[in-house]
Order: C-alpha cells, then structure tokens, then sequence
C-alpha cells in the first residue's frame, strides 16, 4: 500500500512540476529579467497557456536577447540550486532539469530548422531575429549546458526517505 501511494506522489509531482512548475518558473524568468533591464510586464498568464507580455520599447538588443533566453534558463538554475539528498528535493530537481534539457535540445534543432521552419514563438527563434548574436553562439550555449548538466547530474547522490 505505501509503495501505491509513493508511486502516486511521484507521478503526481512530476505532472504537477511539468505542467505548473516549468512554466510558472520558464515566464517568470522572463518577466523577471524583463523589470531588471527596464522593460514593463504587461500581462503575465499561466492559464490556459502559460506567457508573459513585456513591453520592451526602447531596450537594446542585448537586454532583449537577455529577456529572451532567461525564460529557458531560469527553470535550469532553479533546478540546479535545489541540491538536497531527500528524495523528493532531487526528484522535483530532476524533472525541471529534464524539461530544461528538453527545451535546450528543441532550441538547439530549431536553430538548424530556423532558415526554413521556425518554430513560431519560440524563445530561440525570437532571439535570432533580434540578430545580435550569432547562431552558432547558442548552438554552442545550450550543448555546454546539456554536456555540463550530464556530469553534473551524474555526480549527485541521495538518500531514500519515502
């Protein structure tokens, strides 16, 4: 009985982080980057789908790119700050860097895709239409992170306590 009910919690927090976690934590990466480089938080909305609509009238280039990318980072370093041995801590940490990996990967394919197919909206593709840094730069951003993350993770332990 109290493996069903662990079983229960795992796959409840793991949806519950995938589907309100990551993208409560990938918007408000963006909007909080947003107000720090002076740009206004117009709307911000987690349902039905989650964005956030800033105002960024007379900011640069690179704070844009910054606005941009932080919705992809933010999530990744909340998830590598949680550096705890229970179970659960790791386990919300594994899923909100999993989600991220994925979201490197994504951008790092819509990258190659982007002369052709962009992906409308993406966080990389609006990035790339600022044009102030090269493609190549993010392709080689998001392979380190993924590469770091692989042995960073792979170095983490923890203590079973269900």
């Amino acid at each position: 009985m109290k493996m069903s009910l662990n079983l229960a919690l795992v796959l409840f927090l793991g949806l519950f982080i995938a589907v309100l976690g990551y993208p409560f934590l990938h918007e408000l990466g963006h909007g909080t980057v947003a107000v720090l480089v002076g740009a206004s938080i117009e709307d911000f909305r987690l349902f039905p789908v989650a964005y956030v609509l800033c105002n960024v009238y007379g900011i640069g280039e690179f704070g844009q790119v910054l606005i941009g990318v932080s919705g992809m980072l933010f999530p990744f370093i909340c998830g590598i700050a949680i550096h705890c041995k229970n179970f659960w801590f790791w386990y919300m940490a594994l899923v909100l860097n999993t989600i991220s990996i994925i979201a490197f990967t994504i951008s790092i394919v819509g990258c190659f895709l982007f002369e052709k197919n962009p992906i409308q909206n993406d966080d990389i593709t609006q990035i790339l239409n600022i044009n102030a840094i090269p493609k190549i730069f993010w392709i080689i951003v998001f392979s380190v992170l993924i590469i770091w993350y692989g042995t960073f993770s792979s170095s983490q332990s923890f203590s079973i306590s269900l």
